[in-house]
């Protein structure tokens, strides 16, 4: 999930709450730590692109980055909130 055009307090503020609702729809599984802040992404593609083949294409980081069953829930509780 990419959060675009908000400050990183508000964004990490974001996926904090998506984290919690998501624990509570999995029930606190304890093999499973997700990604619990953001980071920017520069405007310049070219950079963009660096990023997405230095971080997320990384092995160890990029599964982190894989379909959970709850996640659509947890963002639309998250969104509630």
């Amino acid at each position: 999930m990419l959060v675009l055009e908000t400050e990183q307090d508000e964004a990490d503020n974001i996926i904090q709450l998506i984290c919690a609702a998501n624990l509570i729809l999995e029930g606190f599984p304890d093999r499973y730590s997700p990604p619990t802040h953001g980071f920017p992404l520069s405007a310049d593609t070219a950079k963009r692109e660096e990023v997405f083949e230095s971080v997320f294409r990384t092995d160890g980081y990029f599964q982190k980055f894989t379909y959970r069953q709850t996640l659509p829930d947890a963002i639309a509780v998250a969104a509630e909130a």
